[in-house]
C-alpha cells in the first residue's frame, strides 16, 4: 500500500506546540465536544464526538464527562490472528487515530512472528491493510520500511493484562470539583490508556477555534 499524503501525519512539533506552548495549557480547562485528541502510538489526530448530550454547556459547547470514551463500531476479524478494523460509522465518542505504531498491535505481532492471516488449516491470506511509516518531520520513509496497521482503540488495558474484569472504561484525571449527572467532568489533564500501549491525550479543549494545522489541508 502507498504512504498517505505526508501532510496527513501528525507532526511532533505540532503536538509540542498545542500541548506545551499554547496559552490555554498553562491551566487545566474543561473539555467539550469537538476537542482534538492524539494517541502516543497513532499517526493521526481524532475529534472527540458526543453521542449523548449531558445538558451542560460552556460557550455554547456541550461539556463531556469521564465516561465519554466509547469507541465507534469496528469489524472483528477472526482466524489465525484476531484483530479489529475500523468500521464505517462514527457511532461512538472516539473513532481511530489512523495507524498504530505499537509493537503489541496484533497484526504487528503476527508480522513479527510470521503468522499468516486466514483460518486455521486454511490457505494463508496476505495482509494488505498496512502502510509504511514515515518520519512526519522529514516526510521520508523510515529505515527498513516499517509497516504499521489500522488503529482501533481498546480501552481495557488493566483487564487485558490481569484477566480481572475492570468494568466500564473511564478517562483518568476527571474534575475533582465539577460533576455532571454525578460523573466527573472531562478536563484537559484527562487521559486514556489503550491495550496496545498508547496514551490518548488532548491537543485542544474543544472551546477554542480549531488550529489551522488540524483543519483539512492545513500543514501539520
Amino acid at each position: 500500500m502507498s504512504v498517505p499524503p505526508n501532510w496527513s501525519f501528525l507532526k511532533p512539533k505540532t503536538i509540542q506546540q498545542l500541548t506545551v506552548e499554547e496559552r490555554w495549557r498553562s491551566e487545566e480547562t474543561y473539555v467539550t465536544r469537538g476537542a482534538y485528541m492524539y494517541c502516543t502510538m497513532g499517526t493521526h489526530e481524532d475529534v472527540l464526538n458526543l453521542t449523548q448530550d449531558h445538558g451542560v454547556y460552556v460557550n455554547g459547547q456541550p461539556l463531556m464527562t469521564v465516561k465519554d470514551c466509547v469507541v465507534a463500531s469496528s469489524e472483528h476479524v477472526t482466524g489465525n490472528v484476531e484483530f479489529d478494523v475500523p468500521g464505517n460509522k462514527v457511532d461512538g465518542n472516539i473513532y481511530s487515530f489512523g495507524f498504530c505504531r505499537s509493537l503489541f498491535h496484533p497484526q504487528k505481532v503476527a508480522e513479527i512472528l510470521g503468522t499468516p492471516l486466514g483460518q486455521p488449516g486454511g490457505p494463508p491470506v496476505a495482509d494488505s491493510s498496512y502502510i509504511y511509516d514515515i518520519d512526519p518531520e522529514t516526510e521520508t520513509l523510515l529505515p527498513g520500511q516499517k509497516k504499521i496497521y489500522p488503529c482501533v482503540p481498546k480501552f481495557d488495558l488493566i483487564e487485558h493484562l490481569t484477566g480481572i474484569p475492570a468494568g466500564e472504561p473511564v478517562w483518568s484525571n476527571g474534575s475533582p470539583n465539577v460533576k455532571i449527572q454525578g460523573v466527573p467532568a472531562l478536563t484537559t489533564s484527562s487521559c486514556l490508556f489503550c491495550r496496545w500501549g498508547g496514551a490518548i491525550k488532548f491537543l485542544t479543549n474543544g472551546m477554542d477555534p480549531a488550529p489551522y494545522e488540524l483543519l483539512p489541508g492545513g500543514v501539520k
